[in-house]
C-alpha cells in the first residue's frame, strides 16, 4: 500500500507530545493468533486485535464478521450492558441495509446543503453570546449547544429536546469506565423519549428527519417502531456527543499548539483539512470501533481469522499506520483524507457529511471572528471526561482579548 506523504512545515506538531490527548493503554496483550496479537476485552474475551490499516479496512467491510453476535449476553464487549438489538450499529445485513435505507438519502451531502445556513447562523449566534464576556468555555458555551441545536433542527424536534440529549447521551457514551453513571438508565430514558416521538405522543415537525423516516416506513410496513427508535437512538447518540468530543479535542490541540492555530487563522480555507486530521488522529473515546465475531474463516491481508473468534478492528491504530501515512502522528491539514475515523463499509457513519459541515463551519468562523483566541489557563491541568466512547476535556476555557 502506498504511503501518503505529509508535507513538512514549520508549524508541524506531533500530537503525541500534547498532554492527555491520547488515551492511556487500556487493553492487556495476552498472546497471539497466527500473525495477529490478541488482547483481553473488559468482558474477559480473548480477542484478535487488528491494527494495520489494510486489515482493519477489510474487517470493516467483511460480511463474515458479525456485530450482532458480539452484542449478546456474555458476548465480547467493552460495555457492561447489552445494547438494544435494534440499534443500527448492532445489526448485520440484510436487516442493517433495510433500516439504513430509510435515511441514507437524507444524510447525503446534497440533501444536507440546506442545513448550511442554519449551522452558520447558530455558530454566529453562539459567538455573539461569547463576545459579551472576557473568558468562555468552548465546550458548554459553544460546541455542546451548537451540535445539539443542529441535531434538533435536523430531526425536527423542539429545542427543549436538546436538554434531554445533552443529559443522557454523554452518560451512554461514558459507560464502562471509572465511576460513570449507569448507562442502562440513560438508554431507557432516551428510548422512552424517542418512542413517545415515534408514537405521536411528543411533537415533531412535518419537515424534519423523523417525519421523513415515518413516511418512508409506510412503504416498508414490516419495519417496527422498535427499529425506528433504534435508528433514531444511534443518530442522536452519534450525532450529538461524538461530534462534540472530536471537535473539542481538535480545539484543545489548537490551543495547546498555538502555531497550528496561527496557521489556521492565516489560511482559514485549511479548516476542512484540520477537521480531517481531527477525525483521523483522535478516537471518540478510548475505542474507535466495536468488536465483531467471525461467522466463518476470514482471510485478511495480514492473515487468517478463524470462525468463532472475536475480532477488534482498531481504527485508531490503523489511522496511524506508518505503512500508509508518512509521519502519521503529525497533524498536517494538507495531508488529504484517507482515514477510517468514520468507519468503513456498511457501518460507515451515516452522519459523516453533517459532522464535517458542523465542524468546518465552526472552526473556520472561529478563526475568522476570533483570531486572537488562546487558552485562558494551563491546559495540562484540565479535567477530562472518560468513557469507552467519550473522552474530552470537561471544559476548554479560552480568551481572545
Amino acid at each position: 500500500m502506498t504511503t501518503l506523504p505529509a508535507q513538512q512545515h514549520d508549524t508541524d506538531v506531533d500530537v503525541t507530545s500534547i498532554p492527555h490527548l491520547d488515551p492511556p493503554s487500556y487493553l492487556p496483550e495476552v498472546g497471539s493468533s497466527g500473525p495477529f496479537r490478541t488482547v483481553r476485552l473488559p468482558s474477559g474475551h480473548e480477542t484478535v486485535h487488528l491494527t494495520r490499516y489494510a486489515d482493519v479496512q477489510k474487517a470493516f467491510v467483511s460480511p463474515d464478521l458479525s456485530r450482532a453476535l458480539a452484542n449478546t449476553a456474555g458476548g465480547p464487549s467493552f460495555y457492561p450492558i447489552v445494547l438494544p438489538s435494534t440499534l443500527l450499529l448492532t445489526l448485520d445485513p440484510p436487516q442493517h441495509g433495510r433500516i439504513k435505507s430509510l435515511v441514507s438519502a437524507s444524510f447525503a451531502l446534497s440533501a444536507l446543503n440546506s442545513k448550511q445556513a442554519f449551522i452558520q447562523d447558530t455558530v454566529n449566534g453562539l459567538l455573539d453570546e461569547l463576545a459579551t464576556g472576557e473568558v468562555a468555555d468552548l465546550g458548554e458555551q459553544f460546541a455542546v449547544p451548537l451540535i445539539s441545536r443542529v441535531l434538533c433542527d435536523l430531526l425536527g424536534v423542539p429545542d427543549e429536546a436538546a436538554k434531554v440529549f445533552e443529559l443522557h447521551t454523554p452518560r451512554i457514551q461514558k459507560m464502562g469506565l471509572g465511576d460513570a453513571p449507569n448507562p442502562a438508565e440513560s438508554v431507557d430514558a432516551m428510548v422512552e423519549y424517542l418512542s413517545d416521538v415515534v408514537g405521536g405522543r411528543s411533537p415533531y415537525r412535518p419537515d424534519g428527519l423523523i417525519a421523513h423516516i415515518l413516511d418512508a416506513r409506510t412503504r416498508t410496513p414490516d419495519i417496527t417502531d422498535e427499529y425506528i427508535v433504534g435508528l433514531l437512538l444511534l443518530i442522536v447518540v452519534a450525532g450529538d456527543q461524538s461530534v462534540v468530543s472530536v471537535f473539542l479535542k481538535g480545539l484543545y490541540t489548537l490551543m495547546s499548539a498555538p502555531s497550528l492555530w496561527h496557521q489556521l487563522v492565516s489560511e482559514p480555507t485549511l479548516a476542512p483539512g484540520f477537521v480531517e486530521e481531527f477525525l483521523g488522529l483522535f478516537p471518540l473515546g478510548y475505542i474507535p470501533s466495536l468488536p465483531r465475531v467471525a461467522v466463518r474463516d476470514v482471510e485478511l491481508p495480514g492473515g487468517l481469522v478463524r470462525a468463532g473468534q472475536a475480532v477488534f478492528p482498531d481504527g485508531f491504530a490503523a489511522n496511524r499506520d506508518p505503512e500508509v501515512f508518512d509521519r502519521p502522528t503529525v497533524l498536517d491539514p494538507r495531508r488529504g483524507a484517507r482515514h477510517l475515523g468514520f468507519g468503513h463499509g456498511i457501518h460507515h457513519c451515516l452522519g459523516s457529511a453533517l459532522a464535517r459541515m458542523e465542524m468546518v463551519t465552526a472552526l473556520q468562523t472561529l478563526a475568522e471572528r476570533l483570531p486572537d483566541l488562546r487558552a485562558a489557563g494551563p491546559l495540562e491541568d484540565l479535567a477530562w471526561h472518560s468513557g469507552w466512547l467519550l473522552r474530552r476535556p470537561v471544559e476548554l476555557p479560552v480568551r481572545w482579548s
